[in-house]
């Protein structure tokens, strides 16, 4: 998959030093990508590679509020999150696709 932002060349750079450092089998590059846009007085942001067909399920807030958090999952994988007025979240949750946690329910939510 092609992305064209600035942060996934700086994760790009980061696995070609490693591959060339270590000088063996590099990990296939994985990083979750993210976007981000203001619409009007809201923020969105969206972390992972949702598909079209994923089930989608908000975990905090709520849509009548106008601040929530949604993940998007393949079976049991996450594969994507949608924050939506929610910026101070998305540091979790990025880790939380980095790791490819299948753990991202209300209930993990509320133990971070």
């Amino acid at each position: 998959m092609r992305i064209e932002h600035w942060e996934n060349a700086l994760y790009q750079a980061d696995a070609a030093a490693h591959t060339l450092l270590e000088r063996g089998a590099a990990p296939a590059f994985g990083t979750p990508t993210m976007f981000w846009s203001n619409l009007y007085d809201a923020r969105v942001q969206l972390v992972g590679h949702p598909g079209p067909d994923d089930a989608f399920e908000v975990i905090e807030g709520d849509l009548s509020s106008a601040r929530f958090v949604g993940v998007y999952r393949n079976g049991p994988t996450p594969t994507g999150v949608l924050l939506f007025n929610m910026s101070r979240r998305l540091p979790h949750y990025r880790q939380v696709l980095d790791r490819n946690t299948a753990y991202v329910t209300k209930t993990s939510v509320d133990a971070s």
